[in-house]
């Protein structure tokens, strides 16, 4: 079998206390509880490795047995070792807790003394501003709302009692005040009482009139209407009869009208014609003018153009020459860093060439 036949360790357990944190002479006691377990351990190595070498048959495997029993043996041992062991050391950490909590309970009621004595007149200032400020409070609470507003034990007696004058003046002020505006309120009420009774007394006295006045109206316009009818009746017949004359009149008027407004139109319109061919005459000697002006003007253009052409002519022809005469002669270049340089100047002269030629090809 290949678990028989792989070559086995023959180291049993090693374990470092510097891996967790122990000294070794700590770390020696509790070592020296595993050692028995760890020497049966090496007893039956020897076995082990024999067992190894065997065939497998009936009595190896009766022998494999006895000795896995050993080991349960030893192992199942161990625990029990690993549990008492654990356990007396939990125990003496809860013993070292105990230690530590007594001694902070004692150190802690001591220190809590001390700090009283330590801070006692801290602690008498304390309370006399504590108490001074109960006091301002029972004196002050009574004219404000919200005494937390004022620092009331930080301040000196003399700032209290401008505080304190100040607040029971504005409430004195303030209690006035709202009497004032009740007292105005209750009189503004009467007087409004009485107004609308005379308002009242009033309506009362001019409905009666208003009563009187209407019948007096009635008949009055009774008159007035009679009186009207028989105007009416005489109007009418004047009116029928100036209309008849109006009508008359305004017959002739209309025609009058009519041929003035038919003049008038013609004279609009001969007018008009008049003013669009002589609009049409302007217009056509504007654009004669503006056409002779451009043409000039192209001519003018065209004639300095040419000059500045012929001026530039031989120039471009120099430069072109210059251009074309531009050369790097071939060299023998001994290094690959070198041949790299020349590569890129040859590269970059002939796009210089190339730019040159451009820019002389805008003259």
């Amino acid at each position: 079998m290949d678990v028989i036949n792989k070559p086995m360790k023959n180291e049993i357990v090693k374990i470092k206390a510097s891996d967790y944190g122990l000294e070794e002479s700590k770390a020696a006691e509790i070592e020296s509880m595993f050692l028995p377990m760890l020497a049966k351990m090496r007893e039956l190595e020897k076995e082990f490795n024999h067992i190894l070498k065997l065939p497998i048959n009936p009595e190896t495997c009766q022998m494999a047995r006895d000795l896995r029993l050993s080991y349960v043996t030893i192992r199942t041992g161990t625990d029990k070792i690993h549990k008492l062991a654990k356990d007396f050391y939990l125990k003496g950490g809860r013993f070292v807790d105990g230690w530590k909590n007594a001694q902070a309970f004692a150190s802690g009621e001591k220190e809590d003394v001390l700090k009283k004595i330590e801070n006692h007149f801290e602690i008498i200032e304390a309370e006399k501003k504590a108490k001074l400020k109960e006091e301002r409070i029972a004196l002050v609470q009574q004219y404000v709302e919200d005494v937390n507003t004022f620092m009331l034990d930080e301040m000196t007696q003399p700032a209290f009692d401008v505080l304190l004058a100040g607040v029971k003046l504005q409430y004195f002020t303030r209690i006035k005040a709202e009497k004032q505006a009740e007292a105005d309120k209750l009189a503004a009420i009467e007087s409004e009482r009485v107004r609308q009774e005379n308002i009242r007394l009033d309506n009362i006295r001019l409905q009666k009139e208003a009563e009187e006045r209407e019948k007096e109206i009635t008949a009055e316009r009774e008159k007035v209407k009679k009186d009207n009818e028989e105007k009416e009746r005489l109007v009418e017949i004047e009116c029928k009869k100036n209309a008849e004359i109006l009508a008359a009149q305004q017959a002739k008027a209309d025609k009058e009208r009519a041929e003035l407004l038919a003049k008038a139109e013609s004279e609009r319109k001969e007018k008009e014609r008049a003013e669009k061919e002589l609009a049409d005459k302007i217009a056509l000697t504007e654009k004669l003018k503006r056409d002779a002006e451009l043409k000039l003007q192209a001519e003018q253009k065209d004639k300095a153009d040419a000059e500045k052409k012929a001026l530039k002519a031989p120039d471009k022809v120099k430069l072109t020459e210059v251009i074309r005469n531009l050369i790097i002669p071939d060299i023998e270049l001994k290094s690959d860093e070198s041949r790299l340089i020349e590569k890129d100047i040859r590269s970059k002269f002939v796009s210089f060439k190339l730019w040159c030629e451009t820019q002389i090809k805008t003259l």
